[in-house]
């Protein structure tokens, strides 16, 4: 292997292939990250367009203005919270979820939730998913008090 010729013709190739190795896994990189930061952008306009029927459908009501305004409040700061808990899911690289950057981010009104609630979170894993079900929980109770008296199809738009 003493030949000049053969040690460049080695190291080309070497270079190429590495060369398109590490652009084609730049790319692929990139175009998950605009896939992910589309798919935030996605669930945050869902949520929006969830909170805003919920709300919507609220008009209607044959509750006291009250209840009606409790119900709205609560859907609300559930959603700021459930989106901070799920941001700081996504966040990863944190050992620890609890000290993510996204539970830093300004939320509605969280103090006026049931602080027994909020704290029986701590140390679940999936505190997601309990928050999204006290969520449905909340919808299904204004439902049965008539706080929200909407028909039945139009419900499930929600």
């Amino acid at each position: 292997f003493s030949h000049p010729s053969l040690h460049a013709t080695t190291y080309a190739t070497f270079s190429s292939v590495v060369g398109f190795m590490v652009v084609f896994r730049t790319s692929q990189g990139y175009g998950r990250f605009w896939e992910g930061t589309s798919m935030v952008y996605k669930m945050h306009g869902e949520w929006f367009a969830g909170v805003s029927t919920l709300l919507a459908y609220c008009k209607t009501s044959l509750a006291s203005e009250e209840l009606v305004t409790e119900f709205q409040q609560k859907v609300v700061r559930y959603v700021s919270f459930l989106n901070a808990l799920i941001l700081a899911k996504l966040e990863g690289g944190t050992e620890d979820e609890d000290h993510a950057q996204a539970l830093t981010f300004p939320l509605l009104d969280v103090a006026g939730l049931d602080s027994e609630s909020i704290m029986s979170l701590d140390g679940l894993e999936n505190k997601q998913e309990v928050v999204f079900q006290w969520i449905q929980t909340l919808v299904v109770e204004a439902i049965d008090s008539g706080v929200m008296n909407i028909s039945p199809p139009l419900l499930t738009r929600a």
